[in-house]
């Protein structure tokens, strides 16, 4: 493997979570409601005539070195699409979940924005044994989100 490049959410709302994303982690924007067709959609949403609009960000590392650190929020849009209900039953364990981990500067900040653009937060941050601090979220579609701010005093 080479590197993973990118991380892909389906959204209901793309504006409102390409706020929420650029907002709270500070995300730059590489490309903003780009509009994919093709024959490979069908197969993947299920839905005849199916489009999938994205908006692609990444972060301040990923813009520096061209390579990964990137996020890919989806939304699908067809005429036959319904939106799908927010997750908020899904458990952080419940196998088939995923989350996404966000290195951060300062999780009390960032802890800070979540809840301040309306996300929750499951787990107030914490420290570990190694010194690193710790904290657990959901974005405001529900997607699990992990914040880890590494220990600087080693």
């Amino acid at each position: 493997m080479i590197s993973i490049r990118h991380t892909g959410i389906y959204v209901n709302d793309l504006r409102r979570m390409t706020d929420f994303y650029k907002e709270v982690f500070e995300l730059y924007t590489v490309s903003e409601c780009f509009c994919d067709t093709g024959e490979y959609i069908l197969p993947l949403s299920g839905q005849e005539n199916a489009t999938l609009t994205i908006t692609k960000m990444i972060t301040e590392a990923g813009k520096r070195s061209g390579n990964g650190d990137m996020i890919e929020l989806i939304k699908v849009e067809s005429k036959s699409v319904v939106q799908n209900e927010i997750r908020v039953n899904v458990r952080f364990t419940d196998v088939g979940s995923v989350h996404i981990g966000f290195e951060v500067n300062d999780i009390g900040l960032t802890v800070s924005r979540i809840v301040e653009k309306n996300g929750e937060i499951i787990v107030e941050p914490f420290k570990r044994e190694s010194g690193n601090w710790l904290a657990f979220a959901r974005d405001i579609e529900g997607n699990f989100i992990e914040l880890i701010q590494r220990n600087t005093d080693k």
